[in-house]
């Protein structure tokens, strides 16, 4: 009987410095935040890296300073301007990107777009491309579709009429933000943390 008792005793003495270890901070939840902060921390030394590097590379001796990756830059943001503007019924716009490019608009095109400007930043192309493409109340529409509303509520909360919103969410799916059944990507995640 004394030996139930003892034993019942070290069980209870044990649950309880697991419940302890686990609550703390000691355990695995623990570890999995700490495991994802570093991971964030890692992309983030990396974007800061490309973005050192691209400047160090466009600085000259002849006193241009950083007007390479400015112009640049620009360009990119022309080029992103004539995309949503393309996606709007702006036929100057379309015959332009499609000729400049060779290539129906959609997410594969912004995504040539980025790529084609070297001089710039990966992070600075991807963050005016979601400006630019998504903007403000693209963002809260695709906030509220994360969260899993439908596409009525979330334009609903984002403050505008819902033939804003169908054409925003038509826009987004066709620079790739969302998929056919109003799922965010990958990018449309992206966009929503800036």
């Amino acid at each position: 009987m004394l030996w139930i008792g003892f034993s019942m005793a070290l069980l209870a003495i044990v649950i309880l410095l697991l419940i302890w270890i686990y609550y703390s901070g000691g355990g695995t939840l623990r570890t999995k935040e700490l495991t994802e902060r570093i991971q964030k921390l890692k992309e983030e030394k990396q974007d800061l890296k490309e973005t050192n590097e691209v400047l160090r590379s466009s600085l000259d001796s002849s006193g241009k300073g950083v007007s390479q990756p400015v112009s640049k830059a620009t360009q990119l943001v022309e080029e992103l301007v004539s995309v949503r503007e393309a996606l709007k019924d702006s036929e100057s716009a379309k015959r332009s990107i499609e000729e400049k490019y060779e290539g129906e608009i959609g997410p594969d095109l912004v995504k040539e777009i980025l790529s084609s400007k070297k001089a710039v930043s990966t992070p600075l192309k991807r963050r005016l491309a979601h400006e630019i493409l998504v903007g403000s109340i693209g963002r809260d529409i695709l906030k509220g579709l994360d969260k899993g509303e439908g596409l009525e509520e979330a334009t609903a909360d984002a403050g505008v009429p819902l033939k804003v919103g169908r054409e925003r969410a038509r826009l987004l799916k066709k620079t790739g933000y969302l998929d056919n059944k109003l799922n965010l990507t990958d990018w449309g995640s992206e966009a929503i943390e800036l």
